[in-house]
């Protein structure tokens, strides 16, 4: 009996004293054993975590069951029959800890084999290419024990919180909802897909008979903090503001032997690191290049002498491209302190937090037909991601959101737990003028992007400075939709425990990566040198004057509708042989389907002619099916006997398994890239200027090649 609702259950001994309760919820439990001629022996305060095996011996005394017995018991947190490693934390424990932003996912790099690469100065990995942005951060998924980061399995109540594009989570419970969090590290059982790294199981709270809540508000301000010890003292104060608040409430409704739980949680932050960079100043902006290199005018190339330099090293005013002129008195900043070694203008803009989430949870038990749950979370991320200048801020909105439904029954030596769980995960990096302005028109550019996504600054690459962009990789646009269904049936005979049960995932992966979708432009000095002195010209003359030496650009939808379905079976058998030795055996089964596209938009290459030239043809499905993963686990856990282990708490593990990872959803998406073409322009900068900034793109030019990849 759960002595917070009441909930209870009830199990039958087999014919050698075992038994055994499984998909209890974590939380505390009155045990209470009965049987003619034996004292009632009630066990109170028994602790039981998620996804732990948990042992009580109780012995009985001889007598009339009216002479109940009662004693408060503690269950041992040693797992003494099963192999997997790991480890847990509790609600107090996830409480009294100083989480950044409170996310529940930092707590995996607090037990033995996860690596926090964050720490290390690791940021980048294939995550954040194929998912910008905060979600993409390498701390949301870390490797454990040696295995990739895609490895790695979330779930949320036993539901699938899994993103498949990058396989890192997907909602982030409020904290104050958490009741308990559990790492299997390694030999994961048969029930787990794709474990080859770690499980990463979280267990939400329930409401309870009384009524009880929460309220809290943590506070950071860099007014407050010391000068870190690494700081630039020539820079200014990095910005760190962090506001978080929020509460939770839970008790029972008015219908018989139903609770409620919710919590809400917000976050208003702002945070910046100050860098130096070098831009342009007044004078190089108005064309005057004294002091600098000799800049010739590239419109002389035909005179037989040569190129002649500008008179005075300075560009007349008239000659000022207006697409560069209005492009440096609206993006490009001037300088703000005194030229240093590394530059001459310090950058502080803040990335911006704006985060609400909301978790609600309903519990219920139905006399003699098990209990019923349902539960829906949702993040919603709203800010701004800055310094990384010269980038400008990215717009980011993120919307997780899960739906899930529980339903357990079971008889004296049996039970079923049924789940059904829809995910969907929204995620917009997109630069600052998309849906508002099409900036590369209101420069003046021709033939810039129409997509009001896509509204930005085109990438002005000029050598010696940092010219003011959006990222060439922006719009990244994703929408998955992922819907799980799994049934698990446990039954204990005699010294066996088994369980079968059967999963499936489908996962629907809407996604949009862009590169240079607005066009770079490379302005290397090429036509103001004379061609032959290499000191001679300069890249931001070459702006200037609005002639690039080439340009580069991708054309076409590179949307894609990627969609896969995962189906599996299993069968465990936990074997207790001996009080102090048992087997975990399991068999796994999966099959996940390549991954094809609603619109037919996959594109590979066909060596089929071969001597001849490859052809870029359309394919159904990104790879073939791969039928034959079936995965073994076996394991065993033994106590050692004697003084090697005193009371039996030194335990033996030892065990072998095949774990199956699928691919992540990027390599499919490559197929889909290779239906758009890009589209390169380069003159070598001897003669006059083919290109112009104004027309990066003449449509006389090639239509460039398919992008491979």
């Amino acid at each position: 009996r759960r002595e917070t609702t009441g909930f209870s259950r009830r199990a039958e001994t087999n014919d050698v004293g075992a038994y055994r309760v499984d998909e209890l919820p974590p939380g505390k439990y009155s045990v209470t054993a009965e049987r003619p001629g034996f004292r009632t022996l009630t066990m109170k305060a028994v602790a039981v975590e998620v996804n732990q095996q948990a042992q009580l011996d109780m012995t009985m005394e001889i007598g009339e069951a009216s002479d109940a017995v009662t004693v408060n018991s503690q269950v041992t947190p040693l797992q003494k029959e099963d192999s997997a490693i790991g480890y847990l934390l509790d609600a107090p424990t996830i409480l009294e800890l100083p989480l950044s932003q409170r996310n529940v996912i930092a707590l995996v790099t607090l037990g033995p084999g996860a690596i926090p690469r964050q720490l290390g100065g690791f940021t980048h990995d294939l995550d954040n290419d194929v998912q910008a942005g905060s979600r993409g951060s390498v701390a949301l998924n870390p490797p454990i024990n040696g295995a990739r980061p895609y490895m790695n399995v979330e779930l949320l109540d036993g539901a699938y919180n899994t993103d498949r594009n990058t396989f890192a989570i997907v909602i982030a419970p409020p904290l104050e909802s958490v009741q308990e969090f559990r790492i299997q590290s390694s030999l994961s059982p048969a029930a787990f897909a794709q474990a080859g790294g770690g499980v990463v199981d979280v267990a939400t709270k329930s409401g309870s008979t009384q009524f009880h809540g929460s309220a809290f508000e943590f506070f950071q301000n860099e007014a407050t903090d010391a000068q870190p010890y690494f700081s630039n003292s020539a820079l200014p104060r990095p910005i760190f503001r962090t506001n978080q608040f929020g509460g939770s409430l839970g008790g029972p409704l008015p219908v018989h032997s139903t609770f409620f739980f919710v919590t809400y949680e917000g976050l208003r932050g702002k945070n910046a690191t100050p860098s130096a960079q070098l831009v342009p100043g007044a004078a190089v902006r108005g064309g005057n290049f004294q002091g600098g290199n000799v800049v010739y005018d590239p419109l002389s190339a035909g005179v037989a002498a040569g190129r002649v330099p500008f008179a005075g090293n300075v560009i007349p005013a008239s000659r000022i491209d207006p697409i560069a002129s209005k492009y440096l008195a609206q993006y490009e900043p001037l300088p703000n302190i005194v030229p240093t070694g590394t530059g001459n203008y310090i950058d502080n803009t803040p990335s911006t937090n704006w985060n609400d989430s909301v978790s609600g949870r309903l519990d219920r038990q139905f006399q003699h037909a098990g209990t019923l749950f349902g539960r829906y979370t949702i993040n919603n991320e709203d800010g701004g991601i800055g310094g990384q200048f010269p980038l400008r801020p990215t717009t980011e909105n993120v919307r997780a959101q899960q739906a899930a439904i529980g339903h357990t029954f079971a008889g004296s030596n049996w039970i079923n737990e049924a789940r059904l769980s829809f995910t969907r995960l929204r995620v917009f990096d997109v630069p600052q003028s998309a849906f508002k302005q099409n900036v590369a028109a209101a420069l003046g550019l021709n033939d810039g992007p129409t997509n009001p996504f896509a509204f930005g600054l085109p990438y002005f690459f000029v050598t010696d400075y940092s010219t003011v962009t959006d990222d060439p990789t922006l719009p990244q646009v994703q929408r998955d939709n992922t819907w799980d269904v799994s049934d698990a049936v446990s039954r204990t005979h005699g010294r066996h425990n088994w369980r079968f049960g059967a999963d499936w995932v489908h996962f629907q992966f809407n996604y949009l990566q862009s590169q240079m979708v607005r066009g770079q432009y490379t302005y290397s000095g090429a036509f103001t040198g004379n061609g032959t002195n290499p000191n001679t010209g300069d890249g931001f003359a070459d702006f200037l004057l609005g002639y690039p030496q080439s340009t580069q650009r991708t054309v076409g939808s590179a949307q894609a509708y990627l969609r896969q379905d995962n189906y599996s079976g299993y069968i465990q058998d936990d074997w207790r042989i001996t009080d102090a030795l048992t087997l975990n055996l399991g068999l796994r089964y999966d099959y996940t389907s390549p991954y094809t596209d609603a619109r037919n938009q996959l594109f590979n290459l066909d060596y089929s002619m071969s001597p001849q030239a490859p052809r870029l043809i359309p394919v159904r499905e990104a790879l073939a099916p791969e039928v034959t993963n079936f995965a073994p686990r076996l394991g065993l856990a033994y106590r050692l006997p004697g003084f090697l282990s005193r009371g039996g708490d030194t335990v033996f593990r030892a065990g072998y398994g095949i774990y199956f990872s699928p691919e992540i959803a990027a390599e499919a998406y490559d197929l889909v890239l290779n239906g758009i073409r890009t589209e390169l322009n380069e003159t070598s900068g001897a003669g006059l200027p083919v290109l112009t900034t104004k027309n990066g793109f003449p449509q006389t030019s090639g239509t460039g090649f398919p992008s491979y990849f």
